[in-house]
């Protein structure tokens, strides 16, 4: 379990940089063209779940958002230090999918206005096929 402590700790960690140099470094909504027509920097907000679905939920609501994902780490967390998979991929995916969740969820904590209504920083822009892809995502979603 504790080498996959640490994949988790540093993906975190890369998630957490990139976005605070994405926030610090870009205004809201810029965009910056990284291979033309391909790729791009982009500084979008997302106050919902992936591809910005549950972002209208009412204020009410926002546990939601925090709750379920809060669940499924911990048992990610678990499963891994209890049942200890003997596929080194099996483990470092759920490792990866785990670090990303963390690093949303801290999103969603603590960069907002108020503490536990926060959104999701996203700057990954893939828009070589805008009609099949449009959405923007992180190092986490990734």
């Amino acid at each position: 379990m504790i080498p996959w402590i640490i994949v988790i700790v540093a993906l975190v960690l890369i998630d957490q940089v990139s976005k605070l140099m994405v926030s610090n470094l870009m205004e809201y909504g810029q965009c910056i063209p990284l291979i033309d027509g391909v790729l791009n920097l982009r500084y979008e907000l997302n106050p919902g779940i992936a591809m910005g679905m549950l972002s209208e939920l009412p204020p009410s609501m926002r546990w939601v958002i925090i709750v379920i994902p809060l669940i499924a780490i911990g048992a990610m967390l678990v499963y891994l230090w209890k049942f200890r998979p003997n596929s080194i991929w099996a483990c470092l995916g759920i490792s990866m999918i785990a670090a990303g969740g963390i690093g949303n969820l801290i999103d969603r904590i603590f960069y907002g206005e108020k503490l536990f209504f926060g959104q999701v920083i996203d700057f990954i822009d893939f828009c070589a096929f805008p009609e099949i892809w449009k959405y923007v995502f992180n190092f986490a979603d990734a």
